[in-house]
């Protein structure tokens, strides 16, 4: 320019006016040549969805975007844009439901496996008296009964077992009663609600003789929880008329449903190995012993109808 001055008269047509953004209060940053520019200048814009939404882009540029409902928020990072549809939402939800909630179909496979377990070589019913769910099983030795209550109803400390008729252990193998006798009794009973209702869970005659545990002097009985189910466990020990006999039982009260001793498994095993000769024998002989050892007194007395043959 002449005279060695310098033109500064095209910098009078910059714009320096304030952005949008900057007129909604925000700061100005100073860039590598000393100038003032807007605090976000070359950076991406970052959009925050709160559900679910549609995004679409019209051939002119123009960005629309159509929520559907509320969700949690979702925060995109710096460079990126953070987009949830409602297809990606519902799939997520889902596999987050499968991930929390058991299958029906291991929750119906684990039912069965557990009834199967608690009827080896017994049955299951209702009882017509009491209205309770019935599971019992037996070996050669125990018959184990199970009885379903309501946990929200019944506490496990308001449930009281009771069982009389019981063999002392050290005659567990000389129990032979006579036509007409009693076998003992069982029953269970629980306070419902914690108040002082008594409710009668199974009650009844027993079909055979039980035996004490040695040492003890009452029944034995334990609480069961599996699969967010409540059981009341007794257990009753067979008694026999001499070593070596195995009772099974068709039923555990005299009054409940009888079962099919060819269900049984253990014993049709021990039948095809011995004759029917062999068994019944064997209960001649155990009769006969039990009559010699009440005439000596070797055993404690007790009513017995003892036939003469």
């Amino acid at each position: 320019m002449p005279g060695g001055g310098i033109d500064y008269s095209k910098w009078d047509k910059m714009d320096y006016g304030a952005s949008s953004d900057e007129e909604e209060g925000s700061s100005a940053e100073l860039s590598a040549g000393g100038e003032e520019e807007p605090a976000g200048a070359g950076r991406p814009r970052i959009t925050r969805l709160d559900g679910p939404s549609r995004v679409t882009r019209d051939a002119d540029g123009m960005i629309t975007i159509d929520s559907t409902q509320p969700q949690t928020s979702q925060t995109a990072s710096p460079g990126s844009t953070n987009i949830v549809t409602g297809a990606t939402a519902s799939k997520s939800a889902e596999t987050s439901s499968q991930k929390q909630a058991p299958q029906p179909e291991l929750i119906k496979s684990s039912q069965i496996h557990l009834n199967k377990r608690l009827t080896k070589n017994g049955g299951q019913f209702t009882d017509e008296a009491t209205q309770s769910q019935i599971f019992w099983s037996q070996d050669r030795q125990e018959v184990t009964v199970n009885i379903e209550f309501d946990p929200c109803h019944i506490k496990s400390k308001d449930i009281r077992v009771v069982a009389s008729g019981m063999v002392p252990y050290g005659e567990r193998n000389a129990a032979v009663g006579g036509g007409g006798e009693t076998h003992g009794k069982l029953k269970v009973m629980a306070i419902v609600d914690g108040e002082n209702t008594a409710m009668t869970l199974l009650e009844g005659e027993l079909p055979h003789r039980i035996h004490l545990a040695e040492d003890e002097e009452e029944v034995e009985w334990e609480m069961l929880t599996e699969d967010d189910r409540k059981f009341v466990v007794v257990t009753l020990r067979k008694a026999a008329p001499m070593a070596g006999v195995v009772i099974w039982w068709d039923c555990i009260l005299q009054h409940c449903p009888k079962i099919d001793f060819s269900s049984i498994e253990s014993r049709s095993k021990e039948s095809s190995g011995s004759s029917g000769a062999g068994m019944e024998s064997a209960w001649e002989e155990a009769h006969r012993l039990f009559k010699e050892k009440v005439k000596t007194g070797a055993l404690h007395k007790h009513e017995i109808d003892i036939a003469e043959d």
